[in-house]
């Protein structure tokens, strides 16, 4: 047997960007990685010129050998030619190709030169994929090789693996001349089945194979040996399919819990740096308690599918997309999709690949382009009919043609959006009408759809449509932002990461890295946070509090069938990641895992804050979906402070089927008494003999139930009953009266009283609020502004110490948290005069959500927080009420 002997030609090449007759050899480049790695080349496009020398052998060119030149992927055009004479091209930027080079290569050194083209002028008719989001990758960014080979060689082994049967397709580089022979090797190294075949399609029977699944991932590998030819590939035996709305591996229904990951990398952007970090990637991800990676729109390196192989992770993997549809785009695309299943046919982790995200590439009010969706769609079921597509996955303002899954993007602020998130999530998860096409009528009828299609009267589908009823529901983006520790990030790049200056032409520039630590120190805000690494400490918190909150939510709803996180790692500006650009994990990775599992504890919550000594109750629901028993099982709980248990409790004779959500019941509890503002923490679990199945938790404040204030003052406030506020305070009938006003709309009679020395206390929670005119002053909406804050996430801060959120605006403000913001102050103001504030992204844009000002002879205090409305029914709004008449200083 011959045995297929390869040499590198990865490593150092001669570099080029203008002459290809002489190259400087003080211009190098490392392969494989996009040339826009080296610093020199980043901003580069269009062409350039690779040259490296290599030896051949004397054996490796005997009559009966031939040599290949291989190149795992080159982005976009490729030219090759070897010792100055021309071999070949190629077009396409994610797939292997080759050439035979036997009769251009002699004994000894040998030359191979390659002109890679990347033309900015069809950028937008190639597949791309995230490139216009990061910026251009272009060149030589997978391994190249040279091979010798027998000259009647196995290109290609596909195998289709069924529970008791393989069929493989060999596809030979000449006909067929002699018998094959196909080993079959199990897991543990042992000849499972052999055969022999005068054919290159057969089909070999397997005895009681062992399946393949993220917790067995049983890998088994087929060697075809022709003649003196012999290769060998690994491969899987499982099946995907969907059944009733569920997604089923290996015949048994599984809960999709997937982490979006753009496959991008520190150092070499596009290209993963190692086997081992892949892997080391993909156990983090396990170990966040993901069976499931979605690969997005792009195609991977093969090591990466060859790691979640191994490691037992599921891949949603995807096409990159185009920007713009044309005849020619239309082409590139089917080719890229014909070669991505090709390539990747073998790899059992494989179970959904996408054609379009969120309809990039294509205009879903066109019908041309809608059956064009369709044929794609029809185009990769024949060709992949063992798994499952998504056709588009949609988000807000686009839908789905035809799809083996009904999938939708949705994202949300956390805690600010709570309430849409949860609306939105009950919508979805009764099948509704707008996550499939409908028709565009007018421009009236069509912004009312991409405003909130959830809220628009039921239309019917187009023609194009294929819909089944049974097609799973997954929430398949979703996340939030926590900005990573940036002194990790310059101790890695040795100064700032060259991405901090990119991103500044997305969203408004908030995504704009450079300048963060000079923002922080600008706005005052090392009055709020001991350090910057402080601040980064608490968003991560904030991410995590976020995709908990979001996580139980959907889990709740046993209609929808999984999720994916945005994201596993942060890519460059999009801070959004588990783990940061570096792989390090972000705060409470460990705890990740509780909630993103099979089995989730999920605590019903319609307020986080007691008063002291009150009774509080709380609704428990259980989602089930691994085949644990769940029989006579026994829920825990118990209520701690920092220093000892306060309460606890238990639920007894709990059955659960799997692959069901249920509730286990209500805990009612007594709140301590306490004297200052108390953070404790609610455990819960659930237990089988003893054995943990699931465990969560909830943190509550406790406040104190009566505060007496500083100062007896005198109050007008005909909104709001000074009872409700204090009732040590004293109610006056006349503004003229008062040692303060509260008011909820700011009037010109309110102004003269500012202008001659009142005090006043402003809720400006609401669009009519200010009805006068204060130079500067401005309240308006955050709805349809940067400072809405649902994708680039917000970030709400405080500077009350005694409250302990660790100055965050964090879930323990539901209800309050601002919907306005407050214009009008500079960036020195916010040093003495802003008390509340939002920032959003790369701390850009922040602006007060409670400040103070002088107005003639008086002083405004400014708030936007939801106080009025929610005084009655939660005890923060009346906590922070007071502190708001503190600040007057009486």
């Amino acid at each position: 047997m011959y045995s297929r002997p390869r040499q590198s030609l990865d490593g150092v090449w001669s570099f080029s960007t203008s002459d290809p007759s002489s190259f400087d050899p003080g211009i190098q480049i490392n392969v494989p990685s996009p040339w826009q790695v080296d610093p020199r080349f980043r901003n580069h496009s269009g062409t350039a010129w690779y040259q490296r020398e290599f030896n051949i052998s004397s054996e490796w060119l005997q009559s009966d050998l031939v040599v290949m030149l291989g190149f795992g992927a080159v982005d976009y055009f490729t030219d090759v030619w070897v010792n100055e004479k021309f071999v070949g091209s190629h077009e396409g930027g994610y797939l292997p190709f080759e050439f035979d080079i036997t009769s251009f290569v002699w004994i000894g050194s040998n030359s191979v030169k390659v002109r890679v083209q990347d033309p900015l002028e069809i950028f937008s008719e190639i597949p791309h994929g995230k490139q216009s989001w990061y910026g251009m990758l272009s060149g030589i960014w997978q391994s190249t090789w040279i091979e010798s080979r027998h000259a009647t060689h196995i290109q290609k082994i596909n195998i289709t693996a069924r529970k008791f049967q393989l069929s493989v397709n060999v596809r030979l580089s000449t006909q067929l001349k002699e018998r094959l022979i196909a080993d079959v090797i199990d897991p543990m190294g042992n000849i499972a089945a052999r055969i022999e075949s005068s054919a290159l399609n057969f089909s070999i029977p397997m005895n009681d194979p062992l399946e393949w699944s993220p917790e067995n991932p049983n890998l088994y590998t087929i060697k075809i040996s022709i003649g003196d030819d012999t290769l060998t590939e690994s491969f899987g035996i499982r099946t995907i399919q969907k059944q009733n709305g569920q997604i089923y591996l290996n015949g048994k229904p599984i809960y999709l819990r997937a982490a979006l990951d753009q496959d991008y990398y520190p150092d070499l952007i596009s290209t993963p740096p190692s086997q081992e970090y892949i892997e080391d990637q993909l156990t983090k991800a396990k170990n966040l308690g993901f069976n499931c990676i979605r690969v997005h729109i792009k195609i991977a390196d093969p090591r990466y599918y060859a790691a979640a192989n191994k490691i037992g992770l599921l891949i949603w993997t995807e096409l990159p997309n185009h920007t713009l549809l044309t005849k020619e785009s239309e082409q590139r695309v089917k080719e890229t999709l014909i070669g991505m299943v090709d390539r990747d046919w073998n790899h059992p982790s494989i179970i959904i690949w996408t054609i379009i995200n969120e309809a990039w590439g294509v205009d879903v009010s066109n019908p041309d382009h809608r059956l064009w969706l369709l044929k794609m769609y029809e185009l990769m079921k024949s060709l992949d009919p063992t798994r499952l597509i998504a056709g588009n996955s949609p988000c807000w303002g686009n839908f789905n043609v035809a799809s083996d899954i009904d999938d939708y993007h949705m994202y949300y602020a956390m805690p600010d959006h709570q309430k849409q998130w949860n609306e939105w999530l009950l919508e979805f998860a009764k099948r509704p009408w707008w996550t499939f096409a409908c028709h565009y009528d007018n421009e009236k009828t069509w912004k009312e759809y991409l405003a909130a299609p959830w809220k628009t009267n039921q239309r019917p589908p187009t023609r194009e449509v294929r819909r089944r009823g049974d097609e799973p529901l997954i929430v398949s983006e979703f996340g939030n932002w926590g900005l990573p520790n940036i002194h990790k990030l310059k101790e890695h790049y040795g100064g700032e990461p060259w991405w901090f200056e990119s991103g500044f032409d997305w969203a408004d520039g908030v995504v704009y890295p450079h300048g963060i630590e000079d923002r922080f120190d600008n706005y005052g805000l090392s009055k709020v946070f001991p350090s910057i690494q402080d601040l980064f400490f608490v968003s991560q918190k904030m991410q995590f509090d976020a995709l908990k909150y979001e996580i139980e939510q959907i889990r709740k709803q046993s209609n929808i069938q999984g999720y994916v996180v945005t994201e596993l790692t942060d890519v460059h500006w999009e801070c959004n990641g588990l783990l940061d650009m570096l792989r390090n994990p972000k705060e409470h990775f460990d705890q990740f895992s509780d909630i993103n599992n099979d089995d989730v504890l999920i605590p019903i919550w319609e307020r986080l804050v007691y008063s002291s000594t009150e009774p509080g109750l709380i609704k428990f629901i259980f989602s089930h979906y691994s085949e644990v028993p769940v029989i006579d099982a026994k829920f825990n709980w118990k209520m701690m402070d920092s220093k000892s248990v306060i309460d606890s409790g238990y639920i007894e004779n709990i059955n659960c089927d799997s692959y069901q959500v249920m509730e286990i019941g209500e805990v009612g509890f007594l709140c301590p008494d306490i004297k200052k503002p108390t953070r404790i923490r609610l455990m819960f679990n659930l237990t089988v003999e003893e054995k943990l199945i699931s465990q969560n938790y909830l943190e509550l404040i406790i406040l104190p139930q009566n505060r007496h204030p500083n100062t007896i003052i005198n109050l007008y406030s005909p909104e709001i009953e000074p009872v409700l506020i204090n009732p040590d305070y004293k109610s006056v009938n006349e503004a003229s009266e008062a040692d303060l006003i509260i008011t909820s709309k700011l009037d010109d009679t309110f102004r003269e009283l500012l202008l001659n020395g009142a005090r006043i206390l402003f809720l400006a929670d609401h669009d009519d609020a200010l009805k006068t005119y204060i130079p500067g002053l401005q309240i308006t909406s955050r709805v349809g502004t940067p400072w809405q804050g649902d994708w680039a996430s917000s970030f709400g801060w405080h500077t009350f110490n005694d409250i302990p959120t660790n100055h965050a605006v964090d879930f323990i403000f539901s209800d309050l948290t601002p919907d306005h913001i407050i214009h009008g102050f500079s960036s020195r103001n916010f040093h003495n005069d802003v008390f509340a504030g939002i920032f959003v992204g790369w701390l850009h844009k922040p602006i007060p959500t409670i400040a103070r000002m002088l107005v003639g002879k008086g002083e405004l205090l400014i708030s936007t927080f939801q106080i009025k409305q929610n005084l009655i029914t939660n005890p923060l709004a009346r906590y922070l009420l007071q502190n708001l008449i503190e600040l007057f200083h009486f």
